[in-house]
């Protein structure tokens, strides 16, 4: 168990809209099964006493949907909680569709740290450099990831030789439709990888979506899924 006196960087990251079944809407079914795995596997640890740093890159998709939770967790933990944010660009959002640009604006109001890399362009440089500066931050990481040679794929294997613990969750768990490139190809479990780590990353994963519990419904914590209250 971690020491309850010294805060846990947690981030969860995944990949974008596009690939994920082309939903750009928090409303969407899957998404609310996401945000509430990711609420109450947060509160578990706060429940417990745990002080928890929440790191996250804006990027559209699973990153930016742990923004808005990592904003939800404070609101309702204070005294635990912390959310540190970062983006490529001020104007990263500009020209988002749906209620992600509205998400944007809300999780950036008050967070505890909010770094943008570049004053003014928002370029796929600044994506990933952004990106990687979260990982290194980083002691425990959830990717929701198809386990493809994918840019994810690239960032779990950074974050596995920083010996932060990781958690992989299967998109499909939650009801995405995964578009797969097709200059990818699958990690079958047999890529071979360093299993001497002492957070149990090896050749079959920790796969947490696969045992995902389809009781997202349920309201714990006094944290309500329905209720988005960046559109308040």
């Amino acid at each position: 168990m971690p020491n309850q006196n010294q805060p846990i960087h947690v981030g969860y990251m995944g990949h974008n809209p596009r690939k994920l079944g082309g939903l750009y809407s928090y409303s969407a079914e899957p998404w609310q099964r996401l945000r509430h795995q990711m609420y109450q596997e947060t509160a578990e640890k706060l429940n417990q006493g745990q002080q928890v740093v929440c790191e996250a890159n804006l990027s559209q998709g699973v990153d930016l949907l742990w923004a808005l939770v990592a904003t939800d967790l404070k609101a309702h933990y204070p005294a635990q909680v912390a959310v540190n944010i970062y983006g490529a660009a001020p104007t990263m959002a500009d020209k988002w569709s749906g209620d992600m640009q509205a998400v944007f604006d809300h999780v950036t109001r008050n967070p505890n740290v909010n770094v943008q890399f570049a004053n003014d362009r928002y370029t796929s440089d600044n994506v990933s450099v952004t990106k990687q500066h979260v990982v290194n931050r980083l002691t425990e990481m959830h990717a929701v990831w198809d386990k493809t040679d994918s840019t994810m794929g690239q960032l779990v294997d950074m974050a596995h030789r920083n010996g932060a613990a990781i958690s992989i969750y299967d998109p499909t768990a939650f009801g995405f439709e995964v578009r797969t490139d097709p200059r990818t190809q699958y990690r079958d479990g047999e890529r071979p990888v360093n299993t001497g780590s002492r957070n149990g990353y090896n050749r079959n994963y920790n796969n947490r979506g696969n045992n995902y519990n389809n009781g997202y419904n349920q309201v714990k914590n006094g944290y309500n899924q329905g209720n988005n209250g960046y559109n308040q």
